[in-house]
């Protein structure tokens, strides 16, 4: 929950700076493309499987890529996920930047 908050603010925020600086209109910012992050804590990695939890020991979300592409090139350490509608994008942190790979 405090995810979508903070997107929300960060969306808010960033429309309110635009708007005193003159590059925005009086409309308030919209949604356009559904999205959620999902922090470390908030899922487990095992036998190449991503599990998220959605209620605590009762329902959950299951991923399956042990044959993805992307995992025998990464070389970081797994970062957060972000869930779309049709897609789940997985980050990788590295020692001095982000990359996201799906």
């Amino acid at each position: 929950m405090d995810s979508a908050i903070k997107q929300a603010y960060s969306i808010l925020k960033s429309w309110r700076r635009s708007y005193l600086k003159g590059n925005r209109s009086r409309a308030k910012p919209t949604v356009k493309k559904r999205f959620v992050r999902i922090k470390e804590t908030l899922y487990s990695y095992r036998d190449g499987r991503i599990k998220v939890g959605i209620k605590p020991y009762e329902e959950y979300l299951l991923f399956d890529v042990s044959k993805a592409w992307f995992l025998s090139r990464a070389k970081g350490e797994m970062g957060e996920l972000i869930l779309r509608e049709n897609v789940m994008f997985k980050t990788f942190i590295f020692q001095n930047s982000t990359i996201a790979m799906n």
